[in-house]
Order: structure tokens, then sequence, then C-alpha cells
């Protein structure tokens, strides 16, 4: 039969009787942007080639504030990005410059931040446009905002909004190793909510979708886990009747082999996968079969499975593929026990270097290496100020001189628990001493010694020839700096930024706490102290907008965004309300512009304000761009159902089945245009309530149904499950009910809701045999908005 072949990194890949010799690989269906193509994204790296002047100069400034954050001088890192993206608005650099703020602001755990930097590249019209190919350079910078805020939503455990930047991803651009990591964090997502069904579906795909067509899919890194992806019609027939997939692994140097058995992809009816873990070591009578495929330097997998019935006819047609593997070098000074990173080198002390490249291990002897390394020192240059760099100040290229070299020798060590007699870790150590240079000789650079002097730089530089990524050369390097005594802490720029810019972070920070202690106050009822706590802090917003001529439009923002906090926490409305409006008026595009009507429009309904209320919240709704359309749909919404309940009607209707009706088209509006968003399940979760409450039972049961294939990975499907569990009583259909119930403890055991559905189980198992169930079936409380089963009608 004809059959396709095809390898990936470290996932080998095997075409049965459906695929077709001559095929290409198929283009990922991709929603946002139908031109991208799926290439494996490497780091997103610079932003692109700039053509105009505006656009030279702020790649001059990003690549000057990418260098002083490596150099750790990172107050004037930010304000130079800070200042980039508010002065060259419409230039594509300002996305790198986002992205590097948005890093940067993870790195030191400030999520918030992080997200609403890494929103300004995912939701700008240039990329995020339904419309158009992106260039290569901005589709990495798009992929890579959106994994980062998952990533950033996950840490703030907030994983609801974690999952619909990593499902953009996985659905649009699966073939990328952005989808990759992204599936990681939706099964981890899912892990940390207690859907283990979910956790092990997503987090058996991490590593399995990668670009076949891409140049490096021939490779596997040396130790990681090797993935084997086999396709073929007959498998799901052959799963179906009990009979194991068997995949062969053979490792062609050392000669282990391990029987794999593949199982079902999920959501896909003929593609299995099998996997085994990798070691760099020799094999031994106890290895065997152990589960682990034992490997070493330049060794080749050959993976066989065999076709049992091809297309033609032909039985027991054997499809194989040979992966290559390899290392990608790793270059590190470290202590003394050469697993900790050296901060610092010290004088008359030695530095210890190791270099990680299974690649160089040639044989069972151990296998040395020879690395050159050097001690430099930087020549002093003038620095210049924020300023002065975005006037156009030359900023000199930094001179290294080189004061001493050394040329070392680095021997391969055994593994822990190997024969010692056969090395093969890939692992090669030494050391050289440090010595103080002597300021009347020149150094000696053939002696095993490196002289330096305090502040100096020990450098190490190293070839890689063959890697992951193919066979270009790939230079690894690592550093260190000498320092004449341990210090601890971080190490921090001692230049200190413009002054303006530092006394309104302070005030923004001080006036924050008083925000914060004023709504303390507030909640336990102390109106004096929480109003004396707001002015406070107004003094603080009120000085930091006397001065916003000098600042960045980032910081007039957060000011202008306190102020009508403070004036909220003070029940100042008029007041808020002229902040923001002015707010608006100066920065229509900032994301801080809808939370300030969000916040208007909440104060409005607590004084019941409906209709002002919703007004508001239509105006977010009009909005071109905006973060909060979800929120403020479902809030008119909600709004519409608390002024229907507030307002007196006729006694002999429900007000609660008025509220809900009357509010039902917003909920419906909610679900249909923000299907991705918090709010959707609360609101899908009104018109399951509102379907069943009609008896419309039919309607509802496809609703449910619906919500589980449009929305895998909200934390509130236990929840729905409980409520089609209700459904199926309400129906009498007593197998429905008794399948979601058992399908509810089986995925969410942990949860509340499990507790009831366990109480349930028994009753409906007992309902099973009768023809309506009986009256107790609904006596088992129900979680908040879930409807238990109808106790009205009873079995007589």
């Amino acid at each position: 039969m004809r059959y396709r072949l095809s390898l990936v990194a470290s996932l080998a890949v095997l075409a049965g009787s459906l695929a077709a010799a001559d095929a290409k690989p198929a283009k990922p269906k991709v929603a946002r942007n139908p031109g991208a193509t799926a290439e494996a994204a490497p780091a997103a790296g610079a932003a692109a080639a700039t053509t105009s002047e505006g656009d030279a100069q702020a790649a001059r400034l990003l690549k000057i504030a990418q260098q002083k954050l490596t150099d750790r001088e990172v107050d004037q890192a930010v304000q130079m990005l800070t200042k980039l993206v508010d002065e060259f608005p419409k230039s594509t650099v300002r996305f790198q410059a986002w992205l590097e703020l948005g890093k940067h602001y993870q790195k030191t755990k400030d999520e918030t931040k992080a997200i609403e930097a890494f929103r300004r590249v995912s939701s700008a019209p240039e990329l995020a446009s339904p419309t158009g190919e992106l260039a290569a350079d901005l589709r990495d910078l798009y992929l890579e905002s959106l994994y980062l805020s998952g990533v950033s939503y996950f840490n703030q455990r907030n994983y609801n909004a974690a999952f619909p930047p990593l499902r953009r991803i996985t659905t649009n651009y699966p073939n990328s190793v952005w989808a990759n990591q992204s599936y990681y964090y939706i099964g981890m997502a899912h892990y940390n909510q207690g859907n283990w069904s979910g956790a092990i579906e997503y987090l058996g795909m991490v590593g399995t979708f990668v670009d076949p067509a891409s140049p490096t899919v021939e490779y596997v890194e040396a130790g990681r886990r090797f993935y084997v992806k086999l396709q073929d019609a007959d498998l799901p027939i052959l799963n179906r009747q009990g009979k194991p997939i068997r995949v062969e692994l053979t490792a062609a140097t050392t000669g282990d082999t391990e029987t794999l058995i593949a199982i079902p992809l999920a959501e896909k009816d003929n593609l299995f996968i099998a996997s085994v873990a990798t070691a760099i070591s020799a094999p031994t009578e106890k290895s065997k079969g152990d589960g682990v495929l034992q490997i070493v330097g330049g060794d080749k997998i050959t993976t066989k499975y065999i076709d049992g019935n091809t297309k033609d006819g032909t039985p027991n047609v054997i499809r194989e593929t040979t992966t290559k593997v390899v290392s990608s070098g790793a270059l590190a000074f470290t202590l003394g026990n050469y697993e900790t990173t050296a901060d610092n080198a010290f004088i008359l002390q030695p530095v210890f270097v190791q270099l990680l490249d299974v690649d160089l291990d040639l044989g069972d002897q151990a296998d040395t290496v020879k690395l050159k390394i050097v001690s430099r020192y930087e020549e002093e240059a003038e620095e210049a100020t924020t300023a002065e760099l975005f006037a156009g100040k030359k900023v000199e290229e930094k001179v290294w001189k080189v004061r001493d070299e050394a040329e070392i020798t680095l021997t391969e060590v055994p593994t822990d628990g190997a024969d010692p007699a056969k090395v093969h870790s890939g692992r090669f150590r030494g050391q050289i001493p440090l010595i103080r240079a002597s300021r009347d000789a020149a150094p000696d650079k053939t002696d095993q010694s490196l002289a330096c002097e305090v502040g100096d730089q020990v450098y190490a530089t190293y070839q890689d020839q063959i890697h992951v990524g193919g066979t270009s050369l790939r230079t690894v390097e690592a550093k260190v700096k000498v320092a004449a005594e341990f210090k601890v802490g971080a190490v921090t720029s001692s230049k200190a930024p413009d002054d303006p810019i530092i006394a309104a972070n302070k005030n923004l920070v001080e006036g924050s706490a008083f925000l914060e202690l004023s709504r303390i106050f507030k909640s336990m009822g102390l109106s004096k102290q929480a109003a004396g706590k707001a002015a406070e802090g107004l003094a603080k917003a009120e000085d930091v907008m006397r001065k916003q001529d000098a600042l960045p439009s980032a910081i007039r923002e957060q000011a202008y965004k306190l102020t009508w906090d403070l004036y909220l926490a003070q029940n100042e409305l008029p007041k808020a309300i002229a902040v923001c409006k002015e707010f608006t008026t100066l920065f229509p595009g900032s994301s801080f512009a809808d939370q300030a009507l969000l916040g208007i429009a909440r104060a409005l309904a607590d004084r019941q304000e409906w209709g002002d209320s919703i007004g508001v919240l239509n105006q977010i709704l009009a909005l071109p761009i905006s973060g909060a359309k979800a929120e403020a749909q479902f809030l008119v919404a909600t709004t519409t159902e608390a002024s229907v309940l507030a307002t007196p009607g006729d006694k002999d209707v429900d007000p609660a089945k008025l509220a809900l009706e009357k509010a039902i088209p917003f909920y419906k509006l909610t679900a249909e245009r923000y299907p991705d968003s918090e709010f959707a399940g609360e609101a899908l979760a009104k018109l399951v309530k509102y379907y069943m409450d009609s008896k419309d039972f039919t309607q509802a049961n496809e609703l449910l149904a619906q919500i589980f294939v449009d929305h895998p990975d909200k934390d509130w499907l236990d929840k729905m499950l409980l409520r089609w569990v209700a459904l199926g009583v309400a129906m009498k259909n007593y197998p429905l009910a008794l399948e979601k119930c058992t399908k509810l403890l089986e995925e969410y055991p942990n949860r509340p809701s499990a507790k009831t559905a366990k109480d349930w189980l028994p009753k409906i198992q007992k309902m099973m045999g009768q023809a309506a169930p009986p009256a107790e079936a609904a006596e088992a409380p129900a979680p908040a908005g879930a409807a238990a089963p109808d106790k009205k009608k009873k079995t007589k």
C-alpha cells in the first residue's frame, strides 16, 4: 500500500493504510490567520525588519534596553521600554518592547502587569486581525505573547482565564512548539482543578505535535522522552477487539530494545501514541525490558511497526523509521559540587566548569574535551540617561579586553551507579584556579591558571556542531563575574533612573496602599477612617497628576485609575465619573478605560440606578477594542435580572422566573459572543436552568451536550454534570442520569458537587427499575445554582 512516513522532534510517526506516499503534510486549520503556516516556532526574536527612520530608532533603543536587562540595569531598562511603546505607537518594534516588559514583570512575579503587557501584543489589530498572513517574526511574537499570558494566568491560579489563550494556540497553530508547551499548562491546570482525566489527556499530548516538514525532525534530544505517533485506519478496530498495538524500538549502538503498547490519542479515531523514557548509559542485564531505552552519543533509534493489513491487501508490512540521537550542548560555571550554577567567582579560588554534550561521548572510555577560558574586562564608556538615549545620543558598544587566557581539559565523568569501565554520561568537568593579576608583569598565557582583577569576567565558549536544531554551528557560552567577597542578594543597577519617574512610582505605590486601607476600613463599617485614608491616597495621586507631562503614559494611566478608585472608596461617584470621562478622552485605547466604566456601572447598580448602569455597560460594548466586553455583557444580564426582582409585579407571577426570563437574551449573548470568557459558564448555567424551569428538556439536553464539546477545559463542568443528572431524573431518563452521575464521581471526585452526586447515586440506581422516580430522589441538597431532581411528583 502507499503510505506516508515522517519524523518529528522526539516523536517518530508511522503512517498506516490511509496515508499516501506522496502526500504533503497538511496545513493546520487556522481560524484567525488562514494564511499562516504551522512551522515550529523558535523563541520570539527581534521585531520585523525596520524600513523607516522611526522604526530604526525604535529598534536601536530596544536593543539598548535589552542589553541593560541582560546587564541587570533593570530600572533604566524598564523606563526605556515604557517610553519606547509610548513614543513609537505605530512601530512594530513596540510589540517586542511590550513582550520584553511582560517577561520582566513575569520574572519579578508581577503577573498582573505581565498579563497587561502580553495583551498589548496579542490583541493588537495588526496581529489579531481575522484576515491576512503574518510574517514569521510577527507570528512568533503573537504566539509567544498568547503563551506567556496563559502562563501568567496559570501562575495566578486563574485557570479559567489561562485556557482561552492557550487554546487559541493549540487550535490555530497545532504544529508549533508553542502548542506543545500550551498542552503542558492546559494539562497542569486540569490537574490543579482536580480533573484527572483532563490532566492525563492533555499532558499526554505534550511533545506530540511538531511540524513534520521541519528539517530538524530527524533528531531526538538525548535523555528526553521519545514519542511514537502511529496512524492507521485499522488501529481502532484492533483496539476494540482487545488486540495490543505494539511498536518496537531498537538503539543501534547499545543494542537495547523496548516494546511499547500504543494507546489511542484522545479525539483522534485512527491516531495512536506510545512513549518511552531514554537514559544516557550502556544497557545491563537488569536494564533489559525495564521501560527505559538505553542510548549513548551518536546512537540511532529504529522504530518498527507491523502493518497487518494494507489497503491493497498485503499482510504484515513492516513500517520502519530511524531517528538520530543528538545532544544540545550546555556550558556552565558551577560551585564545587558541579550542580549549582555559580553567581560569582573568587580570586585565589578555582572556578569549576561543566560541559554537557552527549555527542562528544565517543566510546566506553572517559572522553576529554579541551576548552579555552579567558579573563576579560570592559573598557569604561560614558553612560547615558534615558532622556539622552531617546534624544539620539549614541551608545558605544561594549569593548572587552582579554587579560589572560588558558586552555583546560574537561574529562567525562561516569554516571552514578553505572559501570565505571563504561563511561557514557556526556558530562565533562574540570577546574582552573584564579590568581590576582600583577600590576608589574603581563599574565602568563601558557600556565594553568587565570589572572584576574575584581570586576573582571571569566568567559568560556564552546562550538556545538550538531544539536536538536540541526547541524548549523551553535555557539554556547558561559560567564561569571569575579568578586572579592561573597555578596548576598540580587545584583541591581547602581545607576538611578530619572527623578520624576522615581517619585511618581513611589507615590503610586503609597497611594495604592492607602486605597487598600480605605477598603479595609470601609468593609469594617469605619466610614470616617476609610474616607481619611482615601484622602491621603488622593494626595499622592494628585501629586503624580500635576507632573504628568514629564511621565510616560503607562504611569499617567495608573494615576488616573488610582484616582477614580479612591473617589469610589469615598462614595464620591460624580467625581469618579468625571475622572473616568477625562481618562477615556485622553487614553481611548487603554485597557484601564473599560475598567473605569465597569467601576462606574457597578457603583450605579449598587445605588439601584439600573438604567444608568446598563447605559454605561453599553458604552463598553460599543468600544472598538476592549478586554472587558464579556464582563460588561454579563453584567447587563445580572443587572436586568436584579432590576426586575426589585420591581413590584403581579402577585401571581413568580418574580424570580420573570426576572430570569427578561435576562435570558443577555445571558445568551454572553455565552455566544464570549464563549472563552470566565462568564460563559455562569451564563450557560442560567440558560440550562431556564430551559429546565420551562420544562423544555430537549433544549436543555442539547445545550448540555454542546457545552461539553465547546468548553472542555472549564472548571465548572462538574456543576454542569450535576445539572445533567437532575435533567435525566426530571426526564425519567435514568440511564442518562446514572451515566452523568458516574462520570462526575470519576472525573471530579474532590469537588463539592461530587458529594451531592454520591448521595444521589444509590437513589438513581434504585429508580432504574421503577416507572417513576420516588420523592426521596430529590432529598439531597444541590450545589448553588444546580437544580435538584423534581420532588413535586410522587409515585404512589
